[in-house]
């Protein structure tokens, strides 16, 4: 469905396309939610779907179906034609807000199709009902953020780090990372890619890092950390050795009914603890807690991202954005 050459689409199938899929799929999300959250503002509701929404659903569907690829075009004439604008930053949105940017699935081919994403049009929704709210609570006591508040700086920082994939200056990519970085700090939306960490197990060592000083006293240099090249090593090496076996069997026997994740992980570091002499029991209960930690994260982070993935390929047409979540994350 695309206009380019031939050269040119093989060279986009052939890029790592996964964070301007995840990021799509962020947009997707929190433009359904902002539809929907001011469907529920109105006095009276309609009983006709919202056109928006309803179109939005129909690009989706085909979005899921498709390569992310094939969608990339759109987002490249969006951004090449507002350039000079979206690299001044977030705060200089008119671009967004006085014209009328939209995807339009098939116009590159003369196709006329109602899968569509008004970009304008739900942006000026959030910036809308954002002001409206900020009206109501003057003067009120702080009761705390609500979250419709922040719509416009989660949608616009979807839309800038789908820019940053498909942008290729690299000084457009540094302006555009610097207005990420932004929109994250005022979101608390955090990107692991835009940190640095891209091999998406980096939460995953700090957090074994962490309790395994914790048990130890023991600090850990965070750049000392493994990367994802160890960690089947690591794992290997606690599921074969004998004595970590009898331990596992034996703290899983005793928990199989025990739902508290934090009495099970407590039970194994005590026990693995045990296993080695006085000289060396700090330094042994470090490196066992960090190992157990990863292995248990490691299991529960597969899960999470299976069923995250299958939402975001399969069933995110059902899904609506709760701003506490952090979409990009370590997936």
């Amino acid at each position: 469905m695309s206009s380019k050459g031939k050269e040119e689409q093989l060279d986009d199938s052939t890029k790592d396309l996964s964070f301007f899929d995840k990021s799509v799929t962020d947009l997707f999300k929190v433009c359904k939610s902002i539809l929907k959250a001011a469907e529920k503002r109105k006095l009276t509701p309609s009983e006709r779907k919202n056109p928006f929404l309803s179109r939005l659903e129909k690009y989706e569907k085909i979005y899921i179906k498709s390569e992310p690829h094939e969608h990339t075009v759109y987002f490249e004439k969006i951004f090449n034609n507002y350039k000079k604008f979206i690299l001044l930053g977030p705060q200089r949105d008119n671009w967004l807000l006085d014209n009328e940017v939209m995807i339009s699935y098939g116009e590159d081919c003369g196709l006329k199709m109602e899968a569509k994403l008004h970009l304008s049009s739900i942006y000026r929704t959030a910036s809308k009902m954002r002001d409206e709210i900020k009206e109501e609570m003057e003067g009120l006591p702080n009761m705390g953020e609500s979250g419709e508040l922040i719509y416009p700086s989660v949608y616009l920082l979807f839309l800038y780090r789908i820019f940053l994939e498909i942008c290729e200056s690299d000084n457009d990519k540094k302006k555009l990372g610097t207005h990420i970085g932004t929109l994250e700090n005022e979101t608390g939306l955090t990107s692991n890619k835009s940190m640095g960490n891209t091999d998406g197990l980096g939460d995953i060592f700090e957090a074994a890092a962490s309790m395994a000083e914790q048990v130890s006293g023991q600090k850990i240099a965070r750049d000392k950390l493994p990367g994802k090249n160890d960690f089947g090593k690591m794992l290997g090496q606690i599921v074969n050795d004998p004595k970590t076996k009898n331990v596992l069997g034996s703290v899983m026997e005793k928990f199989k009914n025990t739902e508290n994740i934090g009495d099970i992980m407590t039970t194994l570091v005590d026990s693995l603890g045990s296993m080695t002499g006085p000289q060396s029991n700090n330094s042994q209960t470090s490196d066992n807690s960090q190992n157990l930690q990863l292995e248990n994260s490691s299991n529960n982070n597969a899960s999470n991202n299976n069923a995250s993935n299958n939402s975001s390929r399969n069933n995110s047409s059902n899904k609506t954005l709760d701003v506490n979540d952090e979409f990009s994350d370590a997936e």
